[in-house]
């Protein structure tokens, strides 16, 4: 099997029109990694316009959109689930005037194809990993948030244990099934240059290159191509602090 995996795109739908365009008639299927929301100086509008883009390729089972951290807090309006400086209500107004729930309820925690395992921000998992369990265990946390009252989410929140920083960790991603260790791939750390980490058994890649990459992957035999967008990212401000922070500028 072919699979087209996009990052990251946050408002940047032209990119994703690019790809799919280039590579529609190569692949069975076409892989989001979430965060399709929220950029530096968005407006409602723009975010709107995101959503009409998802309302195109939602109920086409080619397509397959994961959650991200920035659509979370569009999908569910709590507290404890909003990115803090992303979120504004304008924002989700605009985005839920366009996306129904039905179509909300597609959108998925985690994806599966052969040898490989698809997330937002890369999977740790103690023992063999369930996909059923994991993935509904994150909605029973959801729902838990509103039964208790809670303000803030140690896991779905801002920081929260779900979203991992790759570039900070110190144990690697790890999701064994009862076979085999699944090759990762995610996105959601901005990283001036894509990454792929090679264990025993398996291979690590995170794609977040602000929307400059994308990857192809045939499942057959687990060859992966990391292909060039035409979209140059001009990194703001505080991208370039955090590619600071982490050893990141020399990549640039």
């Amino acid at each position: 099997m072919r699979l087209c995996v996009i990052p990251d795109l946050h408002t940047k739908t032209f990119v994703a029109d690019e790809i799919i365009e280039k590579e529609n008639d190569n692949v069975d299927q076409f892989i989001f990694l979430g965060d399709y929301f929220d950029d530096y100086f968005d407006t409602p509008e723009q975010n709107r316009e995101v959503g009409l883009f998802i309302n195109e390729y939602i109920n086409n089972d080619k397509f397959k959109f994961l959650i991200g951290n920035h659509d979370l807090h569009y999908i569910i309006n709590h507290p404890a689930l909003r990115c803090i400086g992303s979120f504004q209500q304008e924002k989700f107004d605009a985005i839920n005037e366009v996306i129904s729930a039905d179509a909300w309820e597609k959108f998925e925690w985690t994806y599966i194809v052969d040898r490989w395992l698809f997330s937002h921000s890369g999977i740790l998992c103690d023992g063999i990993f369930n996909q059923e369990v994991h993935d509904g265990n994150l909605n029973l946390h959801i729902q838990s948030l509103y039964e208790e009252n809670k303000t803030t989410s140690e896991i779905l929140g801002y920081g929260g244990t779900f979203w991992n920083k790759e570039v900070r960790r110190e144990i690697p991603f790890f999701a064994q099934s009862e076979d085999f260790i699944y090759n990762q791939m995610y996105g959601h750390t901005v990283l001036a240059k894509w990454q792929c980490t090679q264990y025993v058994g398996y291979r690590s890649y995170c794609i977040d290159e602000s929307s400059q990459v994308y990857s192809v992957i045939d499942t057959s035999n687990d060859y992966v191509e990391i292909k060039r967008t035409s979209y140059n990212h001009r990194y703001w401000p505080g991208e370039i602090k955090w590619l600071a922070k982490n050893n990141q500028i020399k990549n640039l």
